[in-house]
């Protein structure tokens, strides 16, 4: 049986500074679990926080919601195409259909806010369309698997990682070389669209094990990147070891301490896991004391 799950915690510096939390992820089937030739979704967003962003969390909430009703549609319109016409579609029909909504969500919400003088804002100074999303700034990350296919797609920031039948660990979406120090593609982007990074992959070919899925806050907890990507073969062996139930019994607190003990930040973390040829892992436990990344 396939297995989907995801957690996001409230940062450490967020509890002290009292904001909430701005990441949101979502699931389907909000079971758990799937047979093969099911679908499976798994959405996250990372809400800015910044001071332009003061509703980012909102803006979170609604990416992931809208991005779970456009990956289901899009699983609906295109069960079996090939690797290109998915591409194509996902980066034509879907990045579009998901910022559309989300823009227009933002400013039915914005447009239903009392304003603070009672009467409006004078004429002339009303803020842009740009600046009213800009309020509600999001990055997102989708995963559709499908049972011909995966299919990957990222705006901003955050890490997608597979662990192969190989033992491999794989990130399957390329890196934005644009992305620079906390700068980050976003929902609120202008031609938001255009900045979504797609990836698709066949299930008959490139089976992952395990697809791991995470906002910045938990890479940045770690030392380096080779640190951070211990956590697939890490997961995988408890996976393996049918503790499945552990994971989602312990991952709030996990993620808690990770962010205590790291980035301060939010995180959200999503898994799925696809059963495929038995693999040996030599990873440490994610809640096994004394490893040496900030995994526990």
């Amino acid at each position: 049986m396939a297995r989907i799950a995801g957690r996001s915690v409230r940062g450490s510096s967020h509890v002290k500074d009292g904001r909430p939390c701005q990441d949101a992820v979502l699931f389907w089937p909000e079971s758990g679990s799937f047979a093969d030739d099911d679908i499976c979704i798994l959405v996250i967003a990372d809400g800015h926080g910044s001071a332009r962003s003061p509703n980012s969390d909102i803006g979170a909430s609604f990416a992931t919601e809208i991005g779970l009703k456009w990956l289901k549609d899009f699983s609906a319109s295109f069960p079996d195409c090939s690797t290109p016409a998915l591409i194509r579609n996902a980066r034509d029909h879907l990045a579009h259909g998901i910022v559309r909504d989300w823009s227009e969500r933002v400013l039915a919400r914005e447009a239903g806010q009392p304003h603070p003088d009672g009467d409006g804002p004078a004429p002339g100074t009303a803020p842009s369309v740009h600046d009213v999303l800009q309020k509600y700034g999001s990055t997102l990350i989708g995963i559709l698997v499908a049972p011909k296919y995966i299919l990957y797609m990222q705006l901003g920031d955050g890490d997608v990682m597979t662990y192969s039948p190989g033992g491999e660990v794989i990130r399957p979406i390329p890196d934005d070389d644009s992305l620079m120090a906390n700068e980050t593609t976003s929902l609120c982007s202008r031609a938001a669209w255009s900045e979504f990074r797609v990836a698709v992959t066949s299930r008959s070919t490139d089976l992952p094990v395990l697809i791991l899925a995470s906002t910045d806050g938990y890479s940045n907890s770690f030392t380096s990147r080779s640190e951070f990507e211990k956590l697939c073969p890490d997961y995988f062996a408890m996976v393996a070891s049918n503790e499945w139930e552990t994971i989602v019994n312990n991952l709030e607190a996990w993620l808690v301490q990770t962010s205590e003990e790291g980035s301060g930040d939010d995180i959200s973390l999503g898994m799925i896991f696809l059963p495929g040829p038995p693999l040996k892992s030599i990873g440490n436990r994610p809640d096994e004391k004394g490893c040496d990344n900030q995994c526990c």
